[in-house]
């Protein structure tokens, strides 16, 4: 390698665009100029694919806190770790910690900690969504079973179970539509100013409106359309009767 802190190894992928740029033999990293010593052809994980990624850079001789290794293909990963681990342990003592464990189980990092934030923000999304169901559906119950005697007037008077369906229906459809066009501006402001310069940007466009829209107004309609599918069908005379 090198005895050389100034020196640093770069990434096939970060040299082509610093060739790009016209940027030859030197390259300055958060303010501080190294001389490229050499390149290799990318770290683990790097994704040629990935917009977000230039390259990556590699400090010989700057003290690091974590290495990831590579590990052929067909390997068992245990296997190799256990090996590591023998070979770690002829310089490292016995009385120090020697962490070694799979990309995979990786909570104590950074990459880690964004996962487990991603996890958290998609079970809060879950039970808030629960939520919301259980809330709406407590509500159409009350309202069904509070109505059923007016239910059964309009049924007697002639009403269809189309005019019943409609009379609880639009009320839900109303209360939906004011509340998304509420909420919705909000959660458009949010992602478009917080997400705007991060790594994980959230494009809220017209076609993602529509179609949360349309996802949240399935819920509703699935949610209420039970109760107003009993409701349509009550016997009038078993309701008056009870009444």
């Amino acid at each position: 390698m090198t005895e050389s802190e100034d020196a640093v190894y770069v990434s096939e992928r970060f040299m082509r665009q610093l060739e790009k740029d016209s940027i030859f033999g030197t390259v300055i990293i958060e303010g501080t100029s190294y001389r490229i010593a050499g390149t290799y052809k990318a770290l683990y994980g790097e994704n040629e694919d990935d917009p977000r990624i230039i390259g990556s850079a590699f400090f010989p001789v700057k003290p690091l806190g974590t290495f990831y290794f590579k590990i052929a293909e067909g390997k068992d990963t245990d296997e190799v770790i256990g090996k590591m681990k023998d070979i770690c342990r002829e310089y490292v003592p016995e009385t120090l910690p020697l962490d070694i464990k799979p990309i995979t189980d990786r909570k104590q990092t950074l990459l880690g900690t964004v996962g487990l934030i991603g996890t958290l923000v998609n079970a809060l999304a879950f039970v808030s969504l629960l939520l919301v169901v259980l809330s709406i559906y407590s509500a159409i119950s009350l309202d069904t079973v509070g109505r059923q005697k007016e239910v059964a007037i309009r049924k007697i008077n002639g009403a269809s179970s189309m005019t019943i369906a409609c009379m609880f229906g639009r009320s839900y459809m109303l209360i939906y539509i004011l509340s998304f066009a509420a909420a919705f501006p909000f959660v458009y402001y949010f992602a478009s100013t917080v997400f705007v310069d991060s790594a994980f940007p959230v494009n809220m466009d017209w076609g993602m409106a529509f179609a949360l829209f349309v996802s949240m107004l399935i819920v509703v309609l699935v949610t209420v359309a039970y109760k107003i599918y009993k409701v349509m069908h009550i016997n009038p005379a078993e309701i008056i009767k009870t009444e």
